[in-house]
């Protein structure tokens, strides 16, 4: 666990939120409340006041394998166990036990059961993407913006492991880095992201609809055509600015169609309201509708699925808040699918949770110098993209309209998602006998 500060009244919380190897890289002041990080030279520092920041050239490494954790009398502790089970395992129950060692003596056996089932389930219906900030560079930085290839790549894999396969691309063509963008998309072909499309946010349209900014925004599309092709991308999209207002949209539209001429297409974050003012000019509108559908449908009816994004925003330290927020509960609106900020973005120092007076930072995994660190928020989030899969394997069997009656009543059940889950695989069960 770790103290964090929920910006609500101020107050210090310890909760738990970090899925460490090494349990001694956070140590914790708990009369404090307060957050050391130990650096790769056995040094700590203190991550729990708003100007303290990891510096340029600090390392910070987590172990590969679990080790020894320190208990103390009165006080709980966490393990979060992840059991990855060959595809080609016969379906069944298996019987094991996870065996706990005190002192280097085993004292505790724990039983533990594994089901396999007998079916398999496909990829999910519905778009999970995450807005990503990473960027290639050759300099080891912890934080959610520069990130060396081998970082790169293990946070894109660690993102498809958890059911995200549409991170967005911050890669800028035309700023001396041209290179990159090439680099990044053959990282992502080389982990099996789909093909099918790719959202570019390293080119945002302006407020401006100047000829010479217009034929500007020709030539910047066919480039992007350009790379994206040879990376055997299918669709690509360009951003447009970060939920625009009303008058800002309407500057924006003569510049969206030369996008979509050149053979691009449009999404951006939008408010409640404006379908009114986009019209068929965007094709992919990230809502921050929440739970109100009816503005949902106005998309729907022009043939478009918004995907949806703060409903919560990432960084929540709640692992069931994401699972009910981006499972079984989106499979039954009219989403297309989700695309949240952020999968790593900090006010500050992205270590640091009392790094600004107002805002959290977004995090579902935290960045070392060769890997990540997962959370409780971040598995919830993977749990989520399962449900949603077990509810495609569902209306593959009994239909989709038998399936959404059986999902409407149950997510409304007080029963735990767990048990939801539950559920919904003995009703596929049932249909396979």
């Amino acid at each position: 666990y770790k103290s964090v500060n929920p910006r609500t009244d101020g107050t210090r919380y310890l909760l738990y939120e970090l899925l460490l190897k090494d349990d001694s890289l956070v140590r914790v002041d708990e009369d404090r409340k307060n957050n050391y990080l130990k650096l790769s030279d056995g040094a700590y520092l203190n991550i729990s006041e708003k100007a303290s920041a990891l510096n340029s050239g600090d390392q910070i490494f987590d172990s590969a394998q679990l080790q020894e954790i320190s208990l103390t009398q009165g006080r709980e502790r966490l393990l979060w166990v992840t059991i990855y089970v060959d595809g080609n395992k016969p379906s069944g129950v298996y019987k094991g036990n996870i065996q706990l060692q005190f002192d280097g003596e085993m004292t505790v056996s724990v039983p533990l059961e594994v089901g396999v089932l007998p079916f398999s389930l496909a990829e999910p219906t519905l778009d999970y993407g995450l807005y990503y900030r990473g960027r290639l560079s050759d300099e080891v930085i912890i934080g959610s913006n520069s990130k060396t290839p081998k970082q790169y790549e293990i946070e894109l894999n660690n993102m498809k492991t958890h059911g995200v396969v549409y991170p967005t691309l911050y890669e800028q063509l035309g700023q001396n880095n041209d290179a990159r963008v090439p680099e990044a998309l053959a990282i992502r072909n080389r982990l099996g992201l789909p093909r099918d499309k790719a959202f570019v946010v390293g080119y945002v349209t302006q407020l401006n609809a100047t000829v010479d900014y217009l034929n500007e925004v020709t030539t910047a599309t066919k480039r992007w055509r350009g790379v994206t092709s040879a990376a055997g991308i299918d669709e690509f999209y360009l951003y447009g600015k970060d939920e625009a207002k009303k008058t800002d949209i309407s500057q924006q539209t003569a510049a969206w169609e030369k996008v979509r001429n050149a053979g691009g297409k449009m999404f951006a974050a939008c408010h409640i309201g404006a379908v009114e003012y986009t019209g068929g000019h965007l094709d992919q509108p990230v809502l921050a509708a929440g739970d109100n559908y009816t503005e949902v449908e106005k998309w729907v009816a022009l043939g478009i699925r918004p995907y949806v994004y703060s409903n919560p925003q990432v960084g929540i330290e709640d692992a069931e808040l994401y699972r009910n927020s981006y499972g079984f509960k989106l499979w039954l609106s009219p989403y297309g699918g989700v695309m949240n900020y952020a999968y790593q973005h900090a006010a500050d120092d992205i270590w640091n949770d009392f790094d600004h007076d107002r805002y959290r930072d977004h995090v579902f995994a935290y960045p070392t110098s060769d890997g990540v660190i997962d959370t409780v928020q971040w598995e919830g989030f993977r749990e989520a993209v399962d449900d949603v899969r077990y509810a495609d394997k569902l209306a593959e069997l009994i239909g989709a309209e038998a399936a959404r009656n059986y999902l409407s009543v149950l997510i409304d059940t007080d029963v735990s998602s767990a048990e939801k889950r539950n559920r919904v695989v003995n009703r596929i069960l049932e249909e396979l006998k």
